[in-house]
């Protein structure tokens, strides 16, 4: 009888504590969080259930674009569920460059980060942003991840898909491409590869893109001019390879994205 009305005082001061935890206000807990180079702004709700009006990153990533990335309206709900798992989760969702994301981050016990089940959706106006000033293009953004994992900050595994509806380049050089579609999915040890296709414009696109963990890449890509593709993206192309008899062109290259950045 006394183990009995133990067992149950231990289970319900540990459920008191948790809730406690959960709780908690989130500025208490992020401000005694080193979060940099990231700066968070306007912290507000519980552990549980929070929300950062903006964070601001350095960009570290792109040759284009801002010098600082912005995400606002940044909400966590903590996921019990990925405990079972052995990790940490929350429920996100934020808004960036004109579009909306959402999906489930977690850390893990072992010291990995994974993002799943994300969505980013976003229109022409919020990729320009990042291209300007080298590009500017049109069309419908996007990006889902059915897996992504970090460890030591560096990538360890990503499955996905990129789609882009619509898709036109206005500049350097005119192309309407309609319906881009790009897979990502872990091969060999320590690589990925992106299957690349497009349809439906005046270019037809087949082919893979091979990337190692290390920047290494190797295109293989087969590019078919439509008939009504303009001389000025014809001669683009014959700057990039050798056109065959039936006109297209297959563009082979390797090289190492780190040395590019």
């Amino acid at each position: 009888m006394i183990k009995r009305v133990i067992k149950f005082s231990l289970i319900g001061l540990l459920a008191y504590v948790l809730f406690l935890l959960l709780r908690f206000p989130a500025s208490a807990v992020v401000t005694r969080v080193d979060t940099r180079p990231a700066v968070l702004s306007g912290i507000s709700g519980s552990v549980f259930n929070g929300e950062v009006d903006t964070i601001t990153l350095p960009n570290n990533a792109l040759p284009t674009g801002p010098e600082q990335f912005l995400i606002e309206n940044v909400g966590w709900r903590f996921a019990p569920t990925k405990l079972f798992s052995g990790a940490g989760g929350a429920s996100i969702s934020f808004d960036a460059y004109n579009g909306h994301g959402e999906g489930q981050v977690a850390q893990t016990f072992s010291g990995a980060s994974q993002v799943s089940d994300f969505r980013y959706v976003t229109d022409a106006d919020g990729i320009n942003v990042l291209l300007d000033p080298l590009a500017e293009v049109a069309g419908q953004l996007a990006i889902d991840v059915a897996d992504l994992t970090l460890r030591n900050q560096l990538l360890e595994s990503f499955t996905g898909m990129i789609e882009w509806r619509g898709t036109q380049i206005l500049r350097p050089v005119p192309a309407r491409l309609g319906t881009v579609e790009i897979s990502i999915e872990p091969d060999e040890a320590e690589s990925h590869v992106a299957t690349v296709a497009a349809s439906g414009g005046e270019l037809t696109i087949s082919g893979t893109v091979r990337v190692a963990l290390n920047g290494d890449f190797s295109t293989d890509l087969l590019i078919q001019p439509d008939p009504s593709a303009s001389r000025e993206l014809t001669d683009m192309l014959r700057a990039m390879a050798r056109p065959s008899s039936d006109g297209s062109f297959r563009v082979r290259r390797n090289g190492n994205f780190k040395r590019m950045m």
